[in-house]
């Protein structure tokens, strides 16, 4: 479920945050994705003065928390922070987000960088290990794990000490929201890294429910450790003869799967199709066959022994 607390546009100063009721008709503060979705219309695009401690502090007292959830919040602005209640700090608001459990991901007007390449290249994103999201041809991207860093001096005022520190010490991320705007592919592949890092934050925060042999309260510091693999693949179910085809195959598990595209095991005499790339994309291994001749049956199996 979802909720929203942002700064209206019928508020002139737009410093203190409001809760924005999912449902019109009953003023229930969670709702589905399109209700969230109609509720944003309501927010403010042209302030000067946003205070997302504030914000923070409303959402943590205002919504309740289910029992056995993951609690996640993304904080979004494009200035530093005005401060509006003196007794908000840096350290309550970082000692009331870690009480209740909630992680922190900000989307913010701070440039992010990875030194995979020299000189460095510029980031999607950086989470709080420092690996780093960046974009790749066609909206994708891959992550460089201990590779990313937050360029501190591009950052638009209080941003850096205030939000992308705050979301490191809270175990999230920080997102340059200047690649989101740029949109096209750029926003392609930064949403889906976004929703890539999202699924393992929570899947950390939720860590008893994985699928371990740990006894009843296994240590989530690092995740689910000694998680089996669990594989997925996506990817058109037919294909046109002649037309090029792209699988893709991610998977999730402790220590991190390392992946194999083979032929089905009950037909070990077939050979992967040809004319195909295999490459990694982000976390995961992508098949590429540029152009498809017959039918072909192929698997994508993942091992963390």
């Amino acid at each position: 479920q979802f909720g929203l607390v942002g700064f209206a546009k019928d508020n002139p100063d737009h410093v203190r945050g409001r809760v924005f009721p999912m449902s019109a008709c009953d003023g229930s503060l969670m709702g589905t994705a399109e209700e969230f979705n109609a509720a944003r219309e309501n927010l403010a695009l042209d302030g000067r003065k946003e205070d997302l401690y504030h914000a923070m502090e409303l959402a943590l007292d205002r919504y309740p928390l289910r029992p056995g959830q993951a609690c996640q919040i993304i904080g979004i602005t494009d200035e530093g922070r005005t401060p509006q209640d003196p007794y908000i700090s840096y350290q309550s608001i970082l000692a009331k987000m870690r009480a209740k459990g909630c992680m922190l991901n900000v989307i913010v007007n701070q440039k992010m960088q990875s030194t995979h390449t020299q000189p460095a290249s510029p980031a999607l994103g950086v989470s709080a290990n420092n690996d780093s999201a960046v974009e790749m041809e066609g909206g994708r991207f891959q992550i460089f794990r201990g590779k990313g860093r937050p360029v501190v001096q591009t950052a638009h005022g209080s941003t850096h000490v205030d939000y992308t520190r705050l979301a490191f010490d809270l175990g999230g991320a920080a997102w340059d929201l200047n690649r989101l705007r740029d949109g096209g592919n750029t926003a392609a592949a930064f949403t889906k890294a976004f929703i890539n890092l999202k699924v393992r934050e929570i899947s950390r925060q939720l860590c008893e429910k994985c699928f371990c042999d740990l006894g009843p309260r296994p240590d989530c510091t690092d995740g689910c450790v000694g998680e089996p693999p669990k594989v997925y693949i996506t990817g058109p179910t037919n294909v046109t003869y002649g037309a090029a085809v792209y699988l893709e195959c991610t998977a999730l598990g402790d220590p991190i799967p390392e992946l194999l595209w083979q032929p089905l095991e009950n037909n070990p005499g077939l050979a992967l199709p040809p004319n195909n790339v295999i490459t990694p994309v982000s976390d995961a291994l992508a098949m590429r066959v540029r152009d498809v001749q017959s039918s072909f049956c192929v698997e994508c199996n993942g091992t963390n022994l």
